[in-house]
């Protein structure tokens, strides 16, 4: 009898859940501008920044941070670097099975180092995008990050980031 009810219990939790591959293929190239709120739970900081992804497989992508506009009593613009100075970022994107919604997992680290400083950022979190055709989605996407300066004293923090964007298709 408990294996049956092991077997309703399943299906059950299966049933709504709707694997089935998107009917296109996601693009090899990608444009997302993004908003983000990031926080160490001490002080807040606002973003608008721009990512470039790359989708060489179907399953597994690759983006750069590539440029960010930071607010926080001033203004910081960053190219190709990001907060504490410790990116380029480079992540790895996982994509999960979906179809209009796309969930993905998302984990990178960053590494800067000269003036006898090392900045050193780890982090990683889930994403979501929702397609709203083949050639834009919007995204949605928290991420706890791990920084590091050293320069004979360290100083770490842990920080939470809350991305919302759009991505554009650039190459099919």
């Amino acid at each position: 009898m408990k294996k049956v009810l092991f077997v309703i219990l399943i299906t059950i939790l299966v049933s709504p859940v709707h694997a089935k591959v998107s009917r296109w293929r996601r693009s090899t190239l990608d444009i997302a501008p993004r908003f983000s709120f990031y926080t160490d739970f001490d002080e807040t900081q606002f973003g608008f920044g721009g990512d470039i992804i790359f989708n060489p497989f179907r399953r597994i992508g690759v983006r750069v941070e590539f440029a960010e506009i930071l607010f926080n009593g001033g203004t910081i613009f960053y190219l190709n670097h990001g907060i504490l100075n410790a990116l380029p970022k480079l992540d790895v994107l996982i994509y999960m099975p979906g179809r209009q919604m796309q969930p993905y997992i998302h984990t990178g680290f960053g590494l800067v180092t000269g003036d006898g400083v090392t900045y050193l950022i780890l982090g990683g979190g889930l994403g979501m995008d929702y397609y709203v055709n083949k050639k834009m989605a919007f995204n949605f996407e928290p991420g706890l990050f791990f920084a590091h300066a050293s320069n004979g004293t360290s100083n770490s923090d842990l920080l939470l980031r809350l991305s919302a964007g759009v991505k554009f298709a650039i190459l099919p």
